[in-house]
């Protein structure tokens, strides 16, 4: 169904957010931004990585500096999380080294680990505030072991499905864990019962159910963060952890670490959060334990602002949106050529928000009529 005119004229004065999840992390990433010929990014890299990160957790530092190191430390969630989320700050504040200002979006989410980061763009956390908190959410969930659980991620027909699959999923120990676009997904449950996902895997291969499969490194099995039972008490524990962190860093700053946002967050359910303390609250608990849909989250931020920037991996995404259209002007910036049509596109969207907002400053034809003053003869 087609929008309504207004709503298209407001969303067209609107810049969107959206931040990748886990993922894409590789030997060697940090080196690659660090040493990069490209000023600004090698600027930001220097900042967020060296400046904040390092003095954090100097050893997830050198896990992705340094090249040769092992898959399974690579890969391994309690490095990655803070990694994943300082990589994604870096090509924001390359972004906001082209341009010459601070973006700060009228709308932003993310995947998974992205929703954190999307609150450092809103100005929800500082940027140490969210590397610290990604650290902290990776180290609480070190007690589930890796090779608890296996995960496959496939191409089917339609994720709408989601739950006809899960039904035919019965038996083998493993559901959709994760929807990640129109036709990603990810199926999740313990390594035992890897035979018996296989053998229903074939059958729904045959029917053209599950269109191709996606390998993963059969020695590595991923800890899946959502629709998870297991996880309720590491989700409490983490909100426990949370709240005293945040009493104990606003005690010793003289303010609440967590802001309000100054734009709209969008979450993975379908919520929007303008409050700063609904925001951590959602992602301390609620979140972590539930189905990750960031095809909502792009139809919501799609329909809120006509350009949006994806930070990260979020090439099959963007994709995604497009062909389903959810978003209109959709640039991923991974890339030193994403940061440039990435600047273009912002700068573009600011230059119609001014044309539009002095064409609404103009009075009408009808009212300066109206406003010329009447000479009365007598």
């Amino acid at each position: 169904m087609a929008q309504p005119a207004t709503n298209q004229a407001t969303a067209a004065l609107r810049v969107g957010i959206l931040c990748q999840g886990q993922g894409g992390q590789e030997t060697g990433m940090f080196k690659a931004l660090l040493t990069s010929q490209n000023t600004h990014l090698k600027d930001a890299a220097e900042k967020v990585l060296e400046g904040i990160l390092r003095q954090i957790k100097p050893e997830v530092f050198d896990i992705y500096y340094n090249e040769g190191v092992d898959h399974k430390v690579i890969h391994n969630t309690v490095n990655v999380q803070p990694a994943i989320a300082a990589v994604t700050l870096v090509w924001y504040r390359a972004l906001e080294s082209v341009v010459g200002e601070r973006i700060v979006p009228d709308v932003a989410g993310g995947y998974s680990l992205g929703d954190f980061v999307a609150t450092s763009m809103l100005g929800v956390l500082s940027d140490e505030d969210l590397l610290r908190l990604t650290t902290l959410r990776g180290e609480v969930f070190t007690p589930i072991k890796p090779g608890q659980f296996y995960l496959v991620t496939a191409l089917t027909k339609d994720t709408a499905h989601v739950h006809w699959l899960n039904w035919g999923l019965k038996g083998t120990g493993y559901r959709v864990s994760i929807r990640n676009g129109s036709r990603l997904i990810t199926f999740a449950g313990p390594a035992s019962s890897r035979s018996a996902l296989e053998e229903k895997l074939v059958g729904m291969q045959e029917d053209g159910t599950v269109a191709r499969l996606i390998e993963l490194d059969g020695s590595v099995y991923y800890v899946p963060f959502h629709h998870n039972k297991e996880l309720s008490p590491y989700a409490s524990f983490f909100a426990s952890l949370l709240e005293k962190y945040c009493r104990r860093e606003s005690k010793a700053r003289g303010h609440n670490v967590f802001l309000d946002p100054q734009g709209t967050f969008v979450t993975n359910d379908g919520k929007k959060l303008d409050s700063g303390t609904a925001i951590m609250r959602y992602l301390a608990s609620t979140h972590i334990k539930n189905l990750c849909n960031f095809a909502a989250t792009m139809q919501i931020v799609g329909r809120m602002a006509e350009t949006v920037i994806g930070l990260g991996e979020l090439g099959p995404q963007k994709k995604s949106a497009e062909r389903e259209g959810y978003i209109r002007n959709f640039v991923v910036v991974n890339s030193e050529a994403g940061l440039e049509e990435a600047a273009r596109v912002y700068n573009s969207a600011l230059e119609r928000r001014s044309q539009q907002a002095g064409e609404l400053a103009q009075p009408s034809e009808v009212l300066a009529v109206k406003l010329q003053p009447q000479i009365v003869t007598t």
